[in-house]
This record gives structure tokens, C-alpha cells and sequence, in this order.
């Protein structure tokens, strides 16, 4: 993502808008703070990269245990206890909230300026 972004930076500053969004399993959390805090990884990246869209979000993805291998497996089922997750290992676990991710969507597309996706 680092190498796409430095490449294409010039074209991606000159769009009219751009938005940047990443799927993350510490983007769950119940409180505005939170989920605020859940944005530092997506700001440190586009910070990296000299790059700022208009639309940044971070939603919850997948835990996807039968996946991983087993030390992955291990570390992500304690991520997910502290957090207050699903820790079944042996089915996967969709977490995204569908709802956001559309709503992100349509106030991009939109315009919605009071969008809180908006920078």
C-alpha cells in the first residue's frame, strides 16, 4: 500500500476527492474516544506517506482462526479476549458492520460534509 500511494501521490492529491479506509479489529470499540484511537494506525500511515484524503475511516474486518496458524491463532484470540471479542477458534468470525461501511460510502459519495469520515 505504501509503494501504490508514493507512486501514484501526485494523482491521488489532484483528485477531486479521495477517501482512505482500513479494515482493522481494534475499530470495535463502543465510544466515540475509542474509535477515534482506532484511527491512530490509519493517520501514522497516511502521515508516512505524505498523503491526506478528505475520507478516512477504520472498520471492524474479519477474525478469520482457522486461518492462522497456530501461534497467529494464539495471539489473536488473546487480542480479541482483551477487547472483548470472540474467541471460538474453531469457526471464523465476521465481525464488520456493513451498515458503516455503507454509510461511509454514501456520505463519500454524497459530499456529506457533516459526515464524521470527513477530515
Amino acid at each position: 500500500m505504501r509503494k501504490f500511494v508514493r507512486e501514484n501521490r501526485g494523482e491521488l492529491m489532484s483528485a477531486k476527492s479521495t477517501g482512505f479506509f482500513s479494515a482493522c479489529l481494534t475499530a470495535t470499540p463502543g465510544t466515540g474516544e475509542a474509535y477515534a484511537e482506532s484511527l491512530g494506525p490509519v493517520r501514522r500511515f497516511l502521515d508516512q506517506v505524505a498523503w491526506t484524503p478528505e475520507w478516512i475511516a477504520s472498520f471492524p474486518g474479519a477474525l478469520n482462526y482457522r486461518e492462522y496458524n497456530p501461534l497467529l491463532r494464539w495471539v489473536m484470540k488473546r487480542i480479541s479476549r482483551q477487547g472483548g471479542g470472540p474467541t471460538d477458534t474453531s469457526r471464523d468470525h465476521g465481525l464488520t458492520r456493513w451498515d458503516e461501511v455503507s454509510r461511509f460510502a454514501q456520505d463519500f459519495d454524497e459530499d456529506n460534509r457533516r459526515s464524521a469520515c470527513r477530515r
